[in-house]
């Protein structure tokens, strides 16, 4: 699932993933995800309608080049 929306700005499309599309894009698996959420730790997540989590593309990008704990 990728949505995407326009920003705050109106300028650059917001890409959201899915927690698949996340886990491919960060080699992390799903359970590793969902512990990094409940700890408060990894890329910062969104819950949208019916709890769904969501990740913003360019902060998981920043993410990982901030030195994200890939595993």
């Amino acid at each position: 699932m990728t949505e995407t929306h326009t920003g705050a700005t109106g300028s650059l499309p917001v890409v959201y993933l899915s927690k698949e599309q996340c886990s491919e894009l960060t080699s992390l698996s799903l359970s590793t995800l969902k512990r990094y959420r409940h700890q408060g730790e990894g890329p910062k997540f969104y819950r949208i309608a019916n709890n769904k989590v969501v990740y913003r593309f360019d902060e998981v990008v920043a993410w990982i080049e901030g030195g994200g704990n890939l595993g």
